[in-house]
This record gives C-alpha cells, sequence and structure tokens, in this order.
C-alpha cells in the first residue's frame, strides 16, 4: 500500500482508532477492512461456506468480499483489529457487548472489583467511533445548514 493511500486512511478519522477511538501512532495503525477481505479463501470455498449456512440454518446474508476501495478500508488499532478480525461490524459490535456477561463469568478478578465498587457496569449500546464522528459531522453539517438558511432569510429581509 501507498505511503500517501495509508495517511489518507490514518488521517480518515482524525488519526483515532475507526472502532474504539483511541488515537493512534502512525506507526502503530493497521488498516482494517469494514467488509473483510476474506483474502485466503478460493470463490469455491466461499460458495461451499454459504451453501453450509444455508443448510445449518445460519445464512441470513450471503458472506461477500470487501474491496480495498478507499470507503472500505479503516484505521484501527492492533487490538480492534485482532478481535474483529473478520468479522462484520454488527458481529463485533454483538461481541463486544457480551464482553460483560463473560468477564461475570469467567473473571474471579473482574467480579471483585465490581463487588468493592471499582467497576460499575452499564446498559450502554456500543457506539464505534467512526459512527460518533459521522454523527457529530452530520450535527455541524445541519448547524451550518442553519446558519446560512438564517443569513438568507435576514437577507431577503433586507431588500
Amino acid at each position: 500500500m501507498r505511503k500517501e493511500f495509508r495517511e489518507m486512511i490514518w488521517n480518515k478519522y482524525d488519526k483515532h482508532c475507526a472502532y474504539c477511538g483511541k488515537i493512534l501512532e502512525y506507526e502503530n495503525m493497521q488498516v482494517d477492512h469494514v467488509i473483510p477481505r476474506y483474502h485466503k479463501w478460493t470463490e469455491e470455498y466461499l460458495e461451499k461456506v454459504n451453501r453450509c449456512r444455508k443448510y445449518f440454518g445460519t445464512y441470513q446474508d450471503p458472506i461477500v468480499r470487501g474491496t480495498n476501495d478507499f470507503e472500505n478500508l479503516v484505521p484501527s488499532c492492533r487490538r480492534c483489529n485482532y478481535i474483529k478480525a473478520t468479522m462484520t461490524i454488527e458481529k463485533f459490535r454483538e461481541i463486544i457487548e457480551n464482553k460483560v456477561e463473560t468477564l461475570n463469568k469467567v473473571s474471579v478478578v473482574y467480579r471483585m472489583a465490581k463487588d468493592y465498587g471499582l467497576i460499575k457496569e452499564t446498559d450502554n449500546p456500543v457506539t464505534f467511533y467512526f459512527e460518533k464522528k459521522r454523527m457529530k459531522d452530520e450535527k455541524e453539517k445541519n448547524v451550518d445548514r442553519k446558519i446560512l438558511y438564517v443569513n438568507l432569510d435576514a437577507e431577503v429581509e433586507r431588500r
């Protein structure tokens, strides 16, 4: 991947991980495919997996390959990229949302910290950094539009 293209991806979310929002150093940034590439899977294998998913009732949508287009590439920290692996965004969200339940089942240290009030669990939904940024950008766009309309209305009134 060309350095200029990699830098564009890094700047896409203001040098933050698109998932957790952690600030990324350029050297530590990984480039993730939002829609996974499944680059090691042949077309035949991909078709076979989709047939098996249909047969076993786990088929919702066919697994499709993502692209190397800018829109499908995001900056990611090592941890998020490793955990997301080839999951869809919704599957990744589901896995993260289940972490508290998993910690309560398997971690004595977590339960102890919770008992001593060091950890407070919430029912907050998982919202990725790129989603928060998109909402913020939309809000700012709407504010800019309102300012434009107010200025246009004022101009019309003056005439």
